[in-house]
C-alpha cells in the first residue's frame, strides 16, 4: 500500500469517528450546562424533596432546615482541595453578600476529612464568610446523595429543592435562579412555619443563634394577611466531576 493509499485510510477511518466525538462532546457539554441554564430560566432540575437536616456551623452555631425555611437557601458540596470549588466560591460569597439582606442564604458543607482546622483556614485566606459545616453523616443522602464535587442544591422559601447542578456553578446563572425565587410567592403555610421557628429561638438570641448574626441577617418574607413577625424579632472520599468509589 502506497503511502498516499495509507494516509487516505486514516483521514476515512478518522471521519468515520468525529460523528461520535462530537455527539459525546456534545452530551457532555449538555450535562453539565443544561442544569445552569434551567436554574437561570426557571426551569426546575431538583427532586423538589424537602430535606430536613441539622448541622453545626465552624463556629459552634446550630443550623438546620427549619430554621431556614422562609429563605432561599443555596446548599453546597464542596472541599478545600477541589479545584472547581474554588473557582465557584467566590461568585457565592459575592452574591451572598448581595441577596441576604432579601432572604437569601448559603450553606457550605464541607467534605474535608482532615478536620474543620483546615477548612477555618481556607475560608479566612479567601475571604468567605457565610455558613460552613462539616458533613454529618448521612447528610448528603438526605440531599439523594452526593457523588462528584461540587455539587449545589438551590432550595426555595417552601423548603423544596428546586435546582441540582454537578459541578461549577456560574454565579450569572445563580443569581438568576436566586432573584427568581426571591420574587416568587410565600404560601401562609411556609411562612408560619418559619415565624414558628423563630419565635420559639427567640429567648435564645443572645446565646448566638445563627439566625440573628451577621452572616444570617435578612427578612423571611410572610406573604400578606399572614401572622405577623414577632415585635423583637430583627428583620434584619469524592474528587472534582468523578463519581464516589
Amino acid at each position: 500500500m502506497s503511502v498516499l493509499s495509507r494516509i487516505t485510510e486514516v483521514w476515512r477511518r478518522q471521519l468515520r469517528f468525529k460523528p461520535i466525538l462530537w455527539i459525546g462532546l456534545a452530551t457532555f457539554i449538555g450535562y453539565r450546562i443544561w442544569p445552569q441554564v434551567g436554574a437561570a430560566f426557571g426551569v426546575d432540575s431538583g427532586s423538589a424533596a424537602h430535606p430536613s437536616f441539622q448541622l453545626t456551623t465552624l463556629d459552634g452555631r446550630s443550623i438546620s432546615s427549619a430554621e431556614l425555611r422562609g429563605r432561599v437557601v443555596l446548599v453546597n458540596f464542596w472541599a478545600t482541595w477541589c479545584a472547581p470549588c474554588r473557582v465557584e466560591m467566590p461568585g457565592f460569597q459575592a452574591i451572598y453578600e448581595r441577596k441576604r439582606a432579601d432572604g437569601f442564604v448559603v450553606l457550605g458543607i464541607s467534605t474535608d476529612a482532615d478536620g474543620p482546622d483546615r477548612v477555618k483556614r481556607f475560608l479566612a485566606d479567601h475571604g468567605i464568610d457565610y455558613p460552613v459545616a462539616m458533613a454529618a453523616d448521612g447528610v448528603a443522602q438526605r440531599f439523594g446523595g452526593v457523588n462528584v464535587l461540587p455539587t449545589s442544591f438551590l432550595i426555595d422559601r417552601e423548603g423544596r429543592i428546586r435546582n441540582e447542578v454537578s459541578g461549577i456553578f456560574a454565579s450569572v446563572a445563580l443569581e438568576q435562579a436566586v432573584n427568581r425565587l426571591l420574587a416568587e410567592p410565600v404560601t401562609a403555610s411556609a411562612s408560619s412555619l418559619a415565624l414558628a421557628s423563630l419565635s420559639g429561638l427567640n429567648d435564645a438570641r443572645t446565646t448566638s443563634n445563627p439566625l440573628y448574626s451577621n452572616m444570617m441577617s435578612g427578612p423571611v418574607v410572610a406573604p400578606r394577611n399572614s401572622v405577623p413577625a414577632p415585635e423583637n424579632l430583627s428583620s434584619s472520599g469524592l474528587s472534582p466531576y468523578r463519581a464516589a468509589g
